[in-house]
């Protein structure tokens, strides 16, 4: 069958935007969400730096690294 408004044999319309700002958008939209999951990677597994343990100034041991990561 033939549209004749939009001027193809197989019944399918044209698409309102060409396909290069299709291939445009879908590209950016990769980009984007990869550089989102390196950040948020970089973030989970980049912490500051914990003391094995904090001593007080009589030099008694007022908790260790252990205990901080305990909570």
């Amino acid at each position: 069958m033939i549209d004749e408004r939009a001027g193809r044999r197989d019944g399918r319309q044209e698409l309102a935007i060409s396909k290069g700002w299709v291939q445009g958008v879908a590209l950016v939209l990769i980009f984007g969400f990869f550089v989102m999951g390196v950040l948020a990677y970089r973030t989970y597994t980049a912490s500051m730096p914990q003391p094995q343990q904090v001593v007080s100034e009589q030099g008694e041991v007022v908790y260790t690294g252990e205990e901080i990561t305990r909570g």
